[in-house]
């Protein structure tokens, strides 16, 4: 791994403006931190991404606790799906989702940061059910994309959003050469998709959007 020592997780102690203005953030940074510092010794280079993701919503974290009102980035919203879904171990991957209710619990205390509380609450909601696909086997690309299927009066569908957030996470894995693997999974997504009753336009699309993403 990196050394990832100019953007380490904020101390527990630099949570001192959030438990100020009424959250105290201590115990969530200080585990993440152990999860990081444990992230940070895998081989496996998709760890470091999930590590990224956990420092920037520690630092998001800190800076929404000293701000009311506040909220968290959107590119890291947007990116952290794939990152908190990718490391090897399920139980990794279960902490750290959970390290989103957390987060979430903590701010929720003062009342204060509506707003961030319910972006963290939707986020770690959404992957609660990917995590369990992922617990079965599945691809996090294909689990968080099946999230992403509509059932329209029978019809199948991908919502608006699925086509950026492919392109983005194919991107992010591009980064580790984990994004062959990626397509190849989404692939035989596209093909079950095709199979099931009211399948085929959601396959023809999802087939779209890795073409184009190719």
């Amino acid at each position: 791994m990196t050394d990832q020592g100019s953007s380490a997780v904020p101390a527990p102690g630099a949570a001192a403006a959030g438990t100020a203005a009424g959250a105290d953030l201590g115990k969530p940074l200080a585990d993440i931190a152990a999860l990081v510092a444990e992230l940070d010794r895998e081989p496996d280079r998709s760890a470091e991404l999930a590590a990224e993701a956990l420092r920037g919503l520690a630092e998001d974290s800190v800076r929404v606790a000293g701000e009311p009102g506040a909220g968290y980035r959107p590119a890291l919203l947007g990116s952290a799906p794939l990152r908190l879904m990718l490391p090897a171990s399920y139980d990794q991957v279960r902490r750290c989702v959970m390290t989103l209710f957390d987060l979430a619990n903590a701010l929720a205390a003062p009342d204060t940061h509506p707003d961030a509380v319910a972006q963290l609450q939707t986020l770690a909601t959404r992957l609660l059910p990917a995590m369990e696909a992922i617990r079965a086997g599945l691809h996090p690309v294909v689990a968080l994309t099946a999230m992403r299927i509509e059932d329209q009066q029978g019809t199948l569908a991908l919502d608006p959003g699925t086509g950026d957030e492919i392109r983005t996470s194919l991107r992010l894995l591009d980064t580790v050469g984990q994004s062959a693997e990626a397509i190849a999974a989404l692939e035989l997504l596209a093909e079950h998709l095709a199979e099931r009753p009211g399948g085929t336009g959601a396959a023809e699309r999802l087939t779209r959007i890795l073409a184009d993403a190719a």
